[in-house]
């Protein structure tokens, strides 16, 4: 399974006043979900999803059940939208400083840590176990507006549950997003 980050569009953040720490961030981000399996197929679920937005230390916006439930066949290849809003984030005048900063070099990292609930789907076994999927990609944008590039992307599947002997692998609980730093 692979995950990519195709675009990304970023709105209400503004930085421009010097005493604007307080943002309502919205994020309309389209995901690749790449399915190269030719035996297994898998059904994604919006309840319990999560997706979570951070610029350093700052988580930016946090959201639940937004990714989208659908059913992926094996050997496919499915872009899909999802929308998190946010409202009342504070930012520290450091964090807002170093935005400022990084789009001006046209480099704003950001960090998008997901957590996608799936069940397999293979046609010689029934299967009813569910496992959650975690993905943390590392994207960098050249700015935080409506029309927003990718400079650098890389998403990285933590766990395998299918692979695993156990599939009922509830993930990984990460606390932090250490994985996600790693430079390109």
């Amino acid at each position: 399974m692979d995950y990519t980050i195709e675009s990304i569009s970023i709105k209400g953040i503004n930085l421009t006043f010097a005493d604007n720490l307080l943002l309502s961030p919205e994020f309309d981000i389209n995901i690749s979900y790449a399915n190269p399996n030719k035996n297994m197929g898998f059904y994604y679920y919006e309840i319990d999803s999560h997706i979570s937005i951070s610029y350093s230390t700052a988580v930016l916006c946090s959201s639940g059940n937004v990714l989208p439930t659908f059913y992926q066949p094996k050997n496919n290849v499915t872009v899909l939208e999802t929308v998190s809003r946010c409202s009342g984030v504070k930012v520290t005048p450091t964090i807002r400083d170093s935005l400022l900063r990084d789009q001006r070099k046209s480099k704003i990292r950001l960090s998008i840590d997901m957590s996608i609930p799936i069940r397999s789907d293979t046609e010689a076994v029934e299967t009813t176990a569910s496992s959650i999927l975690k993905v943390y990609c590392d994207v960098k944008v050249d700015k935080l507006a409506l029309d927003s590039k990718i400079v650098s992307e890389k998403c990285i599947l933590i766990n395998k549950p299918w692979a695993s002997t156990n599939y009922q692998n509830k993930g990984l609980e990460v606390s932090d997003n250490k994985l996600a730093r790693a430079s390109y």
